[in-house]
């Protein structure tokens, strides 16, 4: 039984993506997506080291669609000149 390291590594990079977009910008998604992928991901890979030939779950993880969404922005903000310099 071959461990599979490369997606345990893959796993981990996603988690650890995760958290070190939280701590960097604060972000909750970042955080949210990074450990649940990962999760997912672990467990593809855990599933893959028990039977090489049960790679549904690693396989799903891959070709999940993420949708970003775009913040619009209908304003610009004005600056005003700092003439007290």
């Amino acid at each position: 039984m071959a461990i599979d390291w490369i997606g345990f590594a893959y796993a981990a990079l996603l988690a650890v993506g995760g958290v070190v977009g939280y701590t960097r910008k604060g972000s909750k998604i970042s955080l949210a997506a990074g450990l649940t992928f990962g999760s997912v991901a672990g467990y593809g890979a855990y599933c893959v080291t028990r039977d090489p030939k049960n790679v549904k779950i690693s396989l799903c993880k891959c070709f999940t669609p993420v949708k970003k969404k775009k913040k619009e922005v209908t304003e610009v903000p004005v600056i005003e000149s700092c003439d007290h310099v």
